[in-house]
């Protein structure tokens, strides 16, 4: 199945080959794949990582939620919390997956993956690419109905040490993030 993946991830960095994949069914194989074979950190880095590029396309984006992407990358962080790989290209599709679509943001915190992503960073604190994919999608997830989530999990303190220690890599997300998290009591009544 690890073998399987890893030239579907990289067939999939080819824009034509992303549609194809997706249409013949083949994202629905590999989340099939990462619950199958949950306790392979292979098969879950490199399924990770292939819906991580396949996800970049609009039709996959929705078919990888469709058929269970979510669910299936979260128990992939969950199930390898020492594995920084897969936390790195885990918290990428999160971060796809949430990008310019509220309904899926609101879904992926519904899912724990936001539990997933704290993890990683607590675990991964010194792993640059752990870090700086986890405020990718943090920035991303921070609007409305997540906020009161993020606050609850302490999300502006283990953002604001990303930065600290990343200031090239995670300034900007954290920045963000802590902007919206500090409105939480005047604009989203906490």
């Amino acid at each position: 199945q690890e073998a399987g993946a890893w030239p579907l991830s990289n067939l999939a960095h080819i824009s034509e080959n992303k549609a194809t994949i997706g249409e013949s069914g083949g994202i629905d194989v590999i989340v099939r794949a990462m619950w199958v074979h949950n306790t392979n950190p292979g098969v879950q880095e490199w399924g990770c990582r292939a819906l991580w590029t396949l996800s970049v396309n609009p039709n996959n984006k929705a078919l990888t939620v469709e058929v269970g992407g979510i669910s299936a990358v979260v128990n992939a962080m969950s199930g390898h919390v020492d594995v920084a790989t897969v936390q790195e290209k885990g918290c990428g599709v999160l971060s796809n997956l949430a990008a310019n679509s509220d309904e899926i943001k609101v879904k992926i915190v519904e899912e724990e993956a936001l539990d997933a992503i704290i993890m990683a960073m607590v675990l991964h604190g010194d792993n640059t690419l752990v870090q700086q994919r986890a405020c990718s999608v943090l920035k991303k997830l921070a609007f409305g109905p997540n906020i009161q989530p993020m606050h609850a999990a302490n999300v502006a303190s283990l953002v604001t040490i990303a930065a600290e220690k990343f200031p090239d890599k995670c300034r900007r997300e954290a920045e963000y993030v802590l902007n919206l998290l500090d409105k939480i009591p005047s604009e989203y009544g906490s």
